[in-house]
């Protein structure tokens, strides 16, 4: 009877310590999405301005939410960076969470890669990567991309061969 019950308490024990750590991993996710949501609708429209405190609160638990592999903040992370909103500016770390959303199938990251590889900030300049994330960017319907690609073509900086 004793170690039925021992056995129950230490299963509840458990129980409560995984809940626990469930929560804690759910707020945290909660925060992060939020802090997505609220940088993406700050860069989809001019008038709402975050404050640097938000952006700097959000880097907190964007950072964890980026290298945990979401897609999303791997994006935002990088435009945190480009901007230098809440984090230290670097155009080299913006490109490489870029790159990493980019290749996750996020068409903002392909676009602002191009961008970078077009203009070579952050990156080494090089027209025919930043045409092949352009061309991913245009294929997922960002109309900038599009925009650009017939540009490019207009120019002659970037033949199709098809």
């Amino acid at each position: 009877m004793v170690r039925t019950y021992q056995k129950a308490y230490a299963s509840k024990k458990n129980l409560i310590a995984r809940r626990q750590l469930v929560t804690e991993s759910d707020k945290m996710e909660i925060i992060a999405k939020t802090a997505i949501f609220e940088i993406s609708a700050s860069s989809m429209h001019t008038n709402m301005d975050l404050e640097i405190s938000h952006y700097t609160g959000a880097a907190k638990w964007i950072i964890p939410a980026a290298e945990g592999g979401d897609a999303e903040a791997r994006f935002i992370l990088g435009q945190l960076y480009e901007r230098g909103e809440g984090l230290n500016q670097s155009y080299k770390k913006a490109a490489k969470w870029y790159k990493r959303a980019a290749e996750q199938g996020i068409a903002k990251a392909q676009f602002c890669l191009g961008q970078m590889y077009e203009y070579g900030v952050g990156v080494p300049q090089n027209n025919m990567k930043a045409v092949n994330w352009y061309r991913l960017a245009a294929e997922e319907g960002i109309a900038a991309a599009q925009y650009r690609m017939g540009e490019l073509y207009e120019y002659g900086m970037y033949n199709r061969e098809d």
